[in-house]
């Protein structure tokens, strides 16, 4: 079975580094993007599983992102990180049919165990074909 690619969207380098060895070390196959332009770019050229995605970035707000994004693939599965956790955006992620809404604020630990516990529930519902 091939790997499950995860498109990683953040404007902040040093955290994608940090996602993107975090996700090889689960087995997961990441590509990345550091703005949303990048990121709507690569995924009309590539083929991704799942989009994990910053609310807060220069080009473009997450929610933005999040509506090109549906016009390309309305199905695909979305986890949202954001440094600035609100009940409007927490809302706004629900009405987006965001799969996950993680604080960036948490602590690093329970982030990563939050959000490997969404990647594999997704991966296991794509293999299943759901």
């Amino acid at each position: 079975m091939s790997k499950v690619r995860v498109l990683l969207v953040d404007d902040e380098q040093a955290f994608l580094e940090l996602m993107t060895e975090r996700l090889k070390s689960w087995d997961y196959q990441p590509l990345t993007a550091s703005t949303g332009k990048d990121a709507i770019f690569l995924l009309q050229q590539e083929y991704v599983d799942i989009i994990i995605l910053d609310y807060v970035m220069p080009d473009m707000d997450g929610f933005s992102l999040i509506r090109k994004i549906r016009e390309i693939n309305n199905k695909i599965p979305i986890i949202m990180f954001t440094a600035f956790p609100d009940v409007n955006s927490i809302k706004e992620a629900e009405r987006e049919h965001v799969r996950a809404f993680i604080p960036k604020t948490s602590e690093f630990g329970d982030m990563n165990l939050s959000l490997k516990a969404y990647l594999d529930e997704i991966s296991r519902q794509i293999a299943e074909g759901k």
